[in-house]
């Protein structure tokens, strides 16, 4: 899914669901405290923004399809 295209709150919800929390994805990714809430609403900044967009991309746990 597209950050550009998804709610503030989407985003959030699907980084907790990944890593348990929003600053539990930071500190994976080494970014800086509260750099995803400067995304969020509007600061501009590639490299969480990629982390973000990475992290979207993949699935999250438990959301894999089950295989017969």
């Amino acid at each position: 899914m597209q950050l550009a295209s998804m709610h503030r709150e989407d985003v959030k919800a699907a980084l907790r669901k990944s890593f348990g929390s929003i600053f539990a994805f930071e500190r994976a990714h080494d970014l800086p405290r509260k750099s995803v809430s400067d995304v969020l609403r509007g600061r501009p900044n590639q490299r969480v923004t990629s982390a973000i967009q990475q992290a979207l991309d993949r699935p999250a746990p438990g959301n894999q399809r089950l295989t017969r």
